[in-house]
C-alpha cells in the first residue's frame, strides 16, 4: 500500500517527503537537534532552508532568528552546527583509531526546550563560549 505522503512534496525544499526521514519537528525538539538530524539524513542546501522550517513549524514569531544565526557567523544550515553550536563536549566519544574525541556514531536524544524555543537544548554548546 503506498504511503499517505508518497506524493506530497516539502514545501521549502521541493524535495518529496519521506516518512523515514521524518522532516517533521519532533515534541519538544530543539533547533540544533532538528538541523543536526535533517542534515544527516539530507544534504545541506546551501541556504537556512531547515531552520526556517524550523521556525515556521515551532516558533513563527521569530523572525530574527535567520539574522540572529548570520551574526554568530553562519550562513547556512550547516553552518549552525558549526560556527554557532557545536555538540557538547561531555557527549562526544573517544576513537579506538586515532585516540580523540568525536562525535558517537548513534543520535543522541534531544534533551528538549521549551515550546517556542529556538535556542538549543543542553546537548550543544555556543562556539562563543568554548575556549580557542
Amino acid at each position: 500500500m503506498p504511503s499517505a505522503l508518497s506524493n506530497v512534496v516539502h514545501i521549502v525544499t521541493r524535495q518529496p517527503l519521506d516518512e523515514r526521514l521524518g522532516s517533521a519537528v519532533r515534541p519538544g525538539e530543539c533547533l540544533a537537534c532538528f538541523l543536526h538530524r535533517m542534515i544527516g539524513t539530507a544534504e545541506c542546501l546551501g541556504e537556512f532552508t531547515w531552520t526556517d522550517h524550523y521556525r515556521r513549524v515551532r516558533s513563527p514569531r521569530a523572525v530574527a532568528l535567520e539574522r540572529r544565526l548570520r551574526e554568530a557567523g553562519a550562513t547556512c544550515d550547516c553552518d549552525v552546527l558549526d560556527r554557532v553550536w557545536r555538540l557538547n563536549g561531555a557527549l562526544l566519544v573517544r576513537d579506538a583509531v586515532t585516540d580523540g574525541l568525536v562525535p558517537p556514531t548513534e543520535p543522541v536524544p534531544c534533551a528538549a526546550t521549551r515550546p517556542r524555543s529556538t535556542r538549543p537544548c543542553t546537548n550543544w554548546v555556543a562556539v562563543r563560549d568554548l575556549a580557542p
